[in-house]
């Protein structure tokens, strides 16, 4: 029987231009009065300007924020009250709904802050449900409901999105900008893996019909969901992978020296920048790919190209990508201590989105 291999070509987009270079920043976020000294960036709005997430607060609170260039770090409610859990871990692309969870008398439930106002419970979540992401008007939420779950909230109430069959857990870690398609895993046993998730279709197990390639996990989407990143398999082994229909499950290529347990966790909207999440040496390492230069320590790519000093900072991890690409912000070490941070980068400096456009058939 004569084998079959497939390989693709990424190729720049017809009519692709030269894209305004942005002028090289990065900003630590601080921290709130109070409490230990930590903050972390889980996401950011579309537009690069409003940056969510969570820092220490008094009386042994996690507090959920926003932050803003004209602001600076702004607690949401309720800063100074009880002590508990209150975690934003997503934002709205328009940048006025954040996601996450906050405590309750018999313990933490989904919850959203909106313009500012809350925490408000989602509806029908239970006890140890949370939320992953919110689309970009943030009518859809996406998350978990009680602890094996994946859910969705709306208006209209809270939807379990089911698990792949013979699976009993699962979880959705993102929605598309445009509130259409889920995306997350179902693990747990023989058959599971990431899934893909549309009201129409219901939940489908992301599969690579054009190669051997698998994605174990999908935690992140383009704003129409027909681009998924997250973490695959393939014959050489696991890492950073990305899914679209017409291509399949491809892997990204190898990490830098040392480097090891990538995975997509954010992308632009074309997809032309994408924040993988890995480890080195024991501790989180962030990194960023582009179809330019493949994977790139973050830290290095800021100090060696951007010519920025960054002296005591160590970037663990992304948290959230504007749109365009150049808005990064996420989670690092200061001088031994957790700190948010956003970064601006140049653009790549011909836009080459995530394409698949020629797929070939090579006997070997």
């Amino acid at each position: 029987m004569v084998g079959m291999k497939l390989s693709f070509a990424l190729i720049a987009v017809a009519g692709a231009s030269l894209v305004a270079v942005a002028q090289p920043s990065f900003t630590g976020l601080g921290d709130l009065p109070g409490g230990a000294v930590a903050s972390q960036a889980h996401g950011v709005s579309a537009d690069g300007r409003v940056v969510a997430g969570s820092a220490n607060g008094t009386l042994g609170s996690t507090v959920a924020y926003t932050w803003t260039r004209e602001t600076g770090m702004v607690a949401l409610p309720p800063f100074g009250g009880p002590a508990g859990i209150y975690r934003g871990q997503a934002i709205s692309g328009d940048g006025r709904t954040v996601v996450g969870l906050a405590d309750s008398p018999d313990g933490y439930r989904a919850a959203k802050w909106q313009d500012g106002v809350g925490p408000t419970h989602l509806p029908g979540a239970s006890f140890q449900s949370t939320t992953w992401s919110v689309s970009h008007d943030g009518s859809v939420i996406a998350g978990r409901q009680g602890s094996s779950i994946a859910a969705i909230w709306t208006a209209e109430g809270m939807t379990e999105l089911g698990t792949l069959p013979g699976i009993a857990s699962s979880f959705a870690r993102a929605v598309s900008a445009d509130g259409q398609v889920v995306v997350g895993e179902s693990i747990g046993g023989p058959g599971g893996g990431a899934f893909r998730w549309t009201k129409a279709e219901g939940l489908k197990k992301i599969i690579s019909a054009t190669n051997e390639n698998r994605m174990s996990y999908a935690l992140c989407a383009s704003p129409d969901g027909s681009i998924i990143g997250g973490y695959g398999v393939g014959p050489d082994g696991p890492g950073t992978a990305i899914w679209t229909e017409a291509g399949g499950v491809t892997m990204l290529g190898t990490l830098p020296p040392g480097i090891t347990y990538g995975y997509v966790h954010e992308m632009s909207a074309d997809a032309s920048v994408l924040g993988v999440n890995a480890t080195f040496s024991g501790r989180g390492i962030a990194l960023l790919w582009t179809p330019e230069r493949g994977h790139e320590v973050f830290l290095d790519m800021l100090t060696q190209r951007c010519g920025l000093d960054l002296t005591g900072w160590h970037l663990s991890e992304i948290g959230g990508i504007s749109a365009d690409g150049k808005t990064i912000v996420g989670t690092g070490v200061h001088n031994g201590f957790t700190e948010a941070f956003v970064a601006v980068i140049p653009a790549p400096g011909v836009v080459t989105p995530f394409v698949v456009l020629a797929w070939r058939r090579r006997r070997p």
